[in-house]
């Protein structure tokens, strides 16, 4: 199931990009508004009850509320971001969810699993007709790597004075070096193996964003293409 399920949200960008523009934006806009609605409804009723635990700290859940503003705001300088973000998310989760559907579905219940699934495949649709209309410059990988940073000292400082009841919290597992030791498999780190360890999450994540990068250009460039073919008609 998770692998029919992400396919056809890979498949579905890729055709979304050959239709007319009108209704690429007219997709854009409407399930941004109804993911800004639907997250902004289920973290004020978090905030009413007084449940710190639900702060956003996840990097997707702060996705979409960033992603959304940027995209129905039409704020340009955010875009960027916004975008990155969208697709970064989008598309780890889509293809985690090849492998651990079935693993979600059991922790998370078939309800909550898929309404997941339906806001993740937003963002990554979404990000790549965002990565179709706007041509980020060399610039946005500063950007990119001065809002992370933001972000790292946001999740630290909420992490330090909030206790979380989740198991599993991403970023967490991330920065707090879980990950390293399920690599590693024994609690043994010394602290040359944390500095490796970050060292290569570092470089990783700026081959993600130059991938990125390429491929807004790539679609971009077929922007561009369609502008020419029009012209030429």
């Amino acid at each position: 199931m998770g692998i029919i399920l992400s396919s056809s949200i890979l498949v579905l960008s890729i055709l979304l990009l050959w239709i007319p523009k009108r209704y690429q934006q007219l997709i854009l806009k409407t399930t941004a508004c109804a993911l800004l609605m639907y997250k902004t409804i289920e973290y004020t009723l978090y905030g009413l009850f007084l449940d710190n635990t639900k702060i956003p700290l996840e990097y997707s859940t702060l996705s979409y509320f960033i992603f959304a503003i940027a995209v129905l705001f039409q704020i340009k300088k955010m875009m960027p971001i916004a975008s990155f973000m969208g697709f970064i998310s989008g598309i780890g989760y889509i293809i985690s969810f090849i492998f651990l559907a079935d693993r979600y579905f059991d922790q998370n219940g078939f309800d909550v699993t898929m309404m997941a699934f339906i806001n993740h495949s937003i963002l990554f649709v979404g990000s790549i007709l965002v990565m179709k209309d706007f041509s980020f410059k060399n610039i946005t990988k500063k950007q990119i790597l001065s809002f992370t940073a933001v972000y790292v000292i946001y999740v630290i400082i909420i992490n330090r004075y909030v206790t979380f009841p989740q198991p599993f919290i991403f970023i967490r597992m991330l920065l707090g070096g879980d990950l390293l030791i399920y690599l590693i498999g024994n609690n043994h780190i010394s602290s040359y193996d944390y500095l490796l360890y970050f060292l290569l999450l570092f470089m990783l994540y700026q081959v993600v964003i130059m991938i990125f990068l390429k491929i807004n250009h790539l679609l971009h460039s077929m922007k561009q293409g369609d502008k020419r073919h029009e012209y030429t008609i």
